[in-house]
Order: C-alpha cells, then sequence, then structure tokens
C-alpha cells in the first residue's frame, strides 16, 4: 500500500522499491502467491510508467504466470494481457500487442461486468490494426468497442474517441462522408 501512495505521489522509483520489499516478504508466506501476483503486477505498472518497457513487460509475465495458477484470476490475468498489450504497442510489437488484446478481450468476456474493460481491448486492437494496415478490420474493433461502451455510464470520452477513431479508418478507406458523419458525432459527445 505504501508503494501505491508512492505511485499516486509521483515517487515511481520509491513505489518500486516498495513493491520488490513486499514481492521478497511475500514469498516467504505460504499461499500467498495472490499476493505475489499482485506485486509483481504493481512494479510492472510503475516501470512501465518510468519508460522501463521490458521490465514492465517481464513483471506483467511473472505477474501472469502466477495468476495462470489461482482460481477466479481471470480478470487479473487479463489485466496483466491488457497492459503487456500496451507496452509491446509502445515498443513497436504492433501484432504482439494485438495478439495480447485479443488474449486479453477473450478473458475478460468470461468476467461479468467488464463491458469498458472490453470495450478498451477492442479500441486498442483497433488502433493496432490500422497501424498494421487493416482499416476495415480496424473499424470493425472500433464499432464493436463503440457498441460496449454505449451500454456502460459515464463512457461519452470513450464513445467519442471510438467514433474520432472510426471517422479515420473511413477516411482512410476514402469514405469522407461516412468519417464526417462519425467525427460529428463524436464532436456532439465531447
Amino acid at each position: 500500500n505504501s508503494g501505491n501512495a508512492l505511485k499516486n505521489l509521483g515517487d515511481l522509483r520509491g513505489a518500486l522499491e516498495r513493491y520488490e520489499r513486499a514481492l521478497a516478504l511475500y514469498r516467504g508466506v505460504p499461499g500467498s502467491e495472490r499476493n505475489q501476483a499482485k506485486c509483481l503486477y504493481n512494479s510492472g505498472v510503475a516501470l512501465g510508467e518510468s519508460g522501463d518497457l521490458r521490465g514492465a513487460l517481464e513483471r506483467y509475465e511473472r505477474s501472469l504466470a502466477l495468476y495462470r495458477g489461482i482460481p477466479g484470476t481471470e480478470r487479473d490475468q487479463a489485466k496483466c494481457l491488457y497492459n503487456s498489450g500496451v507496452e509491446l504497442g509502445e515498443s513497436g510489437d504492433l501484432r504482439g500487442a494485438l495478439e495480447r488484446f485479443d488474449r486479453s478481450l477473450a478473458l475478460y468476456r468470461g468476467v461479468p461486468g467488464t463491458e469498458r474493460d472490453q470495450a478498451k481491448c477492442l479500441n486498442n486492437s483497433g488502433v493496432e490494426l490500422e497501424k498494421l494496415g487493416d482499416l476495415r478490420g480496424a473499424l470493425e474493433r472500433y464499432e464493436r468497442a463503440l457498441a460496449l461502451y454505449r451500454g456502460v455510464p459515464g463512457s461519452e470520452r470513450n464513445q467519442a474517441k471510438c467514433l474520432n477513431n472510426s471517422g479515420n479508418a473511413l477516411k482512410n478507406l476514402g469514405d469522407l462522408r461516412g468519417a464526417l458523419e462519425r467525427y460529428e458525432r463524436a464532436l456532439a459527445l465531447y
């Protein structure tokens, strides 16, 4: 918890040190795999925010490996995969990012109340598909994300982002009228 507080204060180095100390202590406690996985996940977040993409990916993988052995942790596993996808996308591994977002989405689908998370996976995978040149695939993901976000209260900003992204894809496909319609809908939500 002190690591989380330090991270929220912007002290990523201090947060990482606390997560590592907690992890070392939990390793000596039988049955603490969930807490160990959480420490690894949190250190991955801190490393990612500090720009250490490789370190973040390594922590997410270790966290995921622990969570896989714990029943009922599908949401936590999906978070590890999603964050790994973000890091891979930032490092330029677009296909790796896409694969992680798809795996994360598959896990989230089995967890009730994760529509927002599912939509994030779809929107981000659309971004990666667009970068890879698959504009129709990207458009399909944006539309699916938008449909999910419509059922999530307070997600107007996310809906607008999906509409803007789909407008960009339509523009690049040559459908300027469709793009304009999406941009206007996004503007109305913003």
